[in-house]
């Protein structure tokens, strides 16, 4: 918050609070859970795709 301050010259001019940003982050990671384990999966059967010596077990 306080670059933002900084950057946009005080509180009153940045447009949210420290509390919006602390709510925003952890809205984008309660979505992102899962994310990244199903990403991981996705990525694994691609390489298995391109190379058949590539293992994975899940």
């Amino acid at each position: 918050m306080r670059l933002l301050e900084i950057k946009y010259g005080g509180a009153e001019h940045v447009g949210c609070t420290e509390r919006d940003i602390r709510n925003f982050e952890k809205e984008q990671r309660d979505e992102q859970k899962g994310f990244d384990a199903e990403t991981l999966i996705e990525f694994f059967e691609s390489e298995k795709e391109k190379n058949s010596d590539f293992f994975f077990s899940y």
